[in-house]
């Protein structure tokens, strides 16, 4: 890499580009990642007015080489809105180059502006680069409250 990141909005050309890095993340993770019929709706979501989640990429040399999705939510003790990152992935080769940097840089930014109180996100144990990334920006692990998920099976009416 050669310039510095630009991190910019994602744009209906940059479909592929974003489906691939998501693509990328969930094989980073050993996980599924969307299956055709799921990218078509992940990237029509992205274009919509308004978007359910905004999207940011981060180019260099021409190359899109990393991505962060993130949507807003609401703190009600506080009685501030809060900005949660849903992903933030930067490819292999790209890493150690500021892209990270600059996407977190962004998240930062944007929670700023819209004066929010908190930036939350999660990343998986297994993930150490990711978690020594974020501990180097002043992020703490929290220990006091428990990420749930509620999927498949489990996502029907109590009778």
């Amino acid at each position: 890499m050669t310039t510095s990141p630009i991190i910019r909005r994602v744009g209906v050309a940059d479909g592929p580009a974003f489906v691939g890095l998501v693509r990328a993340l969930a094989e980073t993770g050993g996980v599924d990642g969307p299956d055709d019929a799921a990218a078509e709706r992940l990237v029509r979501a992205a274009l919509s007015d308004p978007p359910p989640f905004e999207v940011r990429l981060a180019e260099s040399d021409g190359h899109v080489v990393g991505y962060m999705v993130f949507f807003m939510t609401y703190s009600t003790f506080l009685g501030k809105p809060s900005l949660f990152i849903e992903d933030m992935f930067v490819v292999g080769d790209a890493r150690g180059h500021g892209v990270g940097v600059a996407l977190f840089d962004a998240a930062l930014a944007e929670a700023l502006d819209r004066g929010c109180c908190r930036i939350d996100w999660s990343a998986p144990k297994r993930m150490a680069g990711a978690v020594a990334f974020y501990r180097a920006r002043g992020a703490r692990i929290r220990d006091d409250w428990h990420l749930f998920r509620l999927d498949g099976d489990g996502l029907t009416l109590s009778h």
